[in-house]
């Protein structure tokens, strides 16, 4: 009998052990990791930024060289991190991508991320599936206010205006905007629908 009660307590605690491992397993949170993309500087070659990939965070200002296109595919987030993104050449937003402008604080000013268009901006979001835009709120003390450097899409007077016949130029569709104060700059020929 000695022998059989020690294989059983050998077994039983062998259990309660499997048990406790299992139920530690259990309650582990186990995701998926989110790849983050850096961008900064200047872009001299057509790109596409992915979902995959995303978000696209820029570190510094970013520009897209003339004659290059930057394309934002749907479910893809760009981070603008209140850096400024000046397309000379065209930038390309699909339905379901995000644009979040943010804020750059530093010690003596408070910055948001600004699209500036020399170029091609095309934003043709869907009704069922808009393009989001969302501006920078600042957070102090409980309070929030947009900073003095509003976020925002400025299209400057070297922008490409729209041609409605060809679809191209400065097009924007069904975009859904957030926390933009004053969200447009427009000089002269974009289409604006939705």
């Amino acid at each position: 009998m000695g022998i059989k009660t020690k294989k059983t307590a050998i077994d039983v605690f062998l259990i309660a052990l499997l048990l406790t491992a299992f139920s530690l397993l259990g309650s582990l949170q186990v995701g998926i990791a989110q790849t983050s993309t850096k961008v900064a500087g200047i872009i001299s070659k057509d790109t596409t930024w992915s979902k995959a990939n995303s978000p696209y965070n820029l570190i510094e200002k970013l520009l897209i060289d003339s004659g290059v296109t930057v394309t934002v595919q749907s479910g893809a987030v760009v981070n603008l991190n209140g850096y400024d993104l000046r397309v000379n050449g065209s930038l390309i937003i699909q339905p379901g991508a995000t644009v979040n402008m943010g804020t750059l604080e530093t010690s003596t000013s408070i910055t948001t991320g600004t699209i500036v268009v020399n170029g091609v901006f095309s934003a043709k979001g869907r009704s069922d599936n808009p393009i989001h835009v969302n501006g920078a709120t600042y957070y102090w003390k409980g309070s929030s206010f947009a900073p003095s450097g509003v976020s925002g899409i400025r299209f400057t007077s070297s922008s490409s205006a729209c041609n409605e016949q060809t679809g191209s130029g400065c097009i924007i569709e069904n975009i859904a905007l957030t926390k933009s104060t004053y969200p447009f700059g427009i000089p002269f020929g974009l289409l604006i629908t939705g």
